[in-house]
């Protein structure tokens, strides 16, 4: 289901607001950023951010 390019950056942030996420994406130049947040249930793709529940996480 989520598909990462070897050699590229995926940032990683465990809060539900993705301003901090976009700022360290343009930092880093990153394509990707993982957001691990209580307001889904499921692994959901908005954009270039993924939301992945604690619970889902934790397992991976």
């Amino acid at each position: 289901m989520l598909n990462f390019v070897v050699n590229k950056i995926a940032l990683v942030n465990v809060k539900t607001d993705k301003s901090q996420i976009n700022d360290a994406m343009s930092r880093y130049k990153s394509s990707h950023g993982i957001i691990i947040s209580n307001t889904t249930s499921e692994i959901v793709q908005k954009g270039d951010i993924i939301y992945i529940p604690p619970e889902i996480f934790a397992f991976m």
